[in-house]
């Protein structure tokens, strides 16, 4: 009778079931807008800690080897606080306890907010008053406005219609083209560089007599009519000359002069 040889199996080894040890000294070293860096200490494993999970608020967001200990978490949203925990696990599948640590991304960075408008007007220019008069022209003066940032100009009207602009600096001006022996209400209106207007001040002058030109004329100035700067003796005759250049071509003037 053959003998039946009896075959000896060796015993399995063990299965691990020890889990690593839990993460030590887990924080937040760097934070963006949108990341966050954190680091630990290393778990030890009865045989050895194969690598890491790190979790987001419970999400898992990165995992990293064994000898590995950092990680960048990406994608988050600014100005947001997370709870970043980290877990050890080994070949078998064991896992550590879960090291957690809060840390907060930064907030974005937001544009300057824009200087507040301006929406202050000037203060009512004062003692408008008429300085002399001819039979077709009536010079003016005024006390300057003041405003919270700065007069840019004044505005000249006759009878209600815009004729020009003065610079802030100029405080008097010559209104011509004018009808003999007529009434006109004139104002004056002082503005800022954000277009505030101040109320107007008034003020009524009648021409001289004198003859009455065959057609109506309309005071009114042109771009480039505005003069500024004080007349010298040289100036003087120029002047005249342009307007009486200006008057025959149907265009008005306004002379100014500098406040001293």
């Amino acid at each position: 009778m053959q003998e039946k040889a009896l075959l000896a199996t060796s015993p399995k080894p063990e299965e691990d079931k020890e889990a690593p040890t839990k993460p030590s000294d887990l924080k937040e070293t760097e934070t963006t807008t949108t990341t966050v860096k954190v680091e630990w200490k290393a778990s030890t494993d009865n045989v050895e800690v194969t690598g890491y999970n790190v979790y987001a608020d419970g999400k898992l967001a990165e995992t990293v080897k064994g000898d590995v200990l950092t990680a960048e978490l990406k994608d988050l949203k600014a100005g947001t606080e997370y709870t970043i925990e980290v877990e050890a696990f080994d070949a078998a599948g064991n896992k550590s306890e879960k090291a957690s640590v809060k840390a907060t991304t930064k907030e974005e960075q937001k544009p300057d907010p824009k200087p507040e408008e301006d929406k202050e007007a000037p203060t009512k220019p004062s003692d408008l008053k008429v300085t002399d008069k001819t039979d077709t022209t009536v010079k003016i003066e005024w006390k300057a406005s003041k405003d919270n940032v700065g007069v840019t100009g004044y505005e000249i009207f006759v009878n209600g219609k815009s004729i020009g602009t003065v610079k802030d600096d100029v405080l008097t001006a010559e209104i011509a083209k004018l009808t003999p022996k007529t009434e006109y209400t004139i104002e004056v209106v002082a503005y800022d560089a954000a277009g505030n207007k101040s109320a107007a001040a008034s003020v009524k002058a009648t021409t001289k007599e004198g003859k009455t030109p065959e057609t109506p004329t309309t005071p009114e100035v042109k771009p480039g009519t505005v003069q500024t700067g004080d007349a010298t003796p040289f100036a003087v005759p120029f002047m005249m000359m342009f307007i009486a250049v200006a008057m025959f071509a149907g265009v008005s003037v306004i002379r100014v002069k500098k406040r001293k």
